[in-house]
């Protein structure tokens, strides 16, 4: 048994819980002005150090282990521009983003605002976070399972694999109450949100709201989740920005 199989394996059920994988978009993206895919490769293994990953995609394990995970998170073709040293724009970037886990597929993030253009590196190439770093932003693609396709799995495994998945993002104190829904949850961020694809339902502490495709959500730091009762994935495009905590 190689040493990353217990790692591979448990970042395979997460997957499965949630009804969703990585793509496995390094083997498929151009290489990024001035790194090229090996260095993405491993800068992405920094996911390790959440012991799920193991530096590579949740697609890839799931394939190894056998594991069936239906629901693959999205393919995203960036078109990134910037300003040569001459001043003119061109284009820094033109491939698939590479940067994901589970189901999120990382765009770009910023640190600051306003944010700096400057400079060539690919902003994405960083550990997938829920919430951005202070002051900053994150641009996530999304796709979010049939509950359909996690029929099969107990409350009990849900709930251990949802504490493990927020715990990997950083996000553990997200969850201040998922008494209605396991994948309640509450950023300190407010979020602009576009279902793209695919049937949702946004769950609050009271009510929900029935989305379809180009309905656009504010998540104003609330505690809410999402829930597809429909037949196919819901793909949802979202901008968290970093915001004053509300409530609790």
């Amino acid at each position: 048994m190689n040493r990353f199989s217990r790692k591979q394996r448990r970042s395979a059920s997460l997957s499965r819980a949630f009804g969703h994988k990585a793509n496995d978009s390094t083997a498929h993206a151009k290489p990024t002005s001035g790194v090229d895919r090996r260095t993405v490769v491993m800068r992405g293994s920094a996911l390790a150090a959440t012991a799920l990953l193991s530096g590579q995609s949740n697609f890839a394990v799931a394939e190894q282990t056998a594991q069936p995970v239906p629901t693959r998170n999205p393919t995203v073709r960036r078109v990134v521009t910037g300003t040569d040293n001459q001043g003119r724009s061109h284009v820094m970037i033109d491939g698939n983003a590479t940067q994901a886990f589970g189901r999120i597929t990382q765009v770009w993030v910023t640190d600051r605002v306003p944010a700096s253009n400057n400079g060539t590196e690919d902003k994405s190439i960083r550990p997938v976070r829920l919430q951005p770093p202070p002051n900053g932003v994150n641009f996530f693609f999304t796709a979010i399972a049939p509950e359909a396709e996690l029929a099969s799995i107990t409350p009990e495994q849900r709930e251990k694999n949802a504490a493990a998945a927020f715990e990997a993002l950083g996000a553990s104190d997200a969850r201040v109450d998922t008494s209605r829904f396991v994948g309640m949850h509450k950023t300190r961020t407010v979020d602009y949100i576009i279902l793209l694809s695919g049937e949702l339902d946004l769950l609050l502490d009271n009510g929900e709201v029935h989305l379809k495709p180009f309905d656009v959500v504010v998540q104003r730091g609330t505690n809410h989740g999402w829930i597809n009762r429909g037949t196919e994935p819901a793909i949802i495009a979202s901008v968290l920005i970093d915001a004053e905590q509300v409530g609790r």
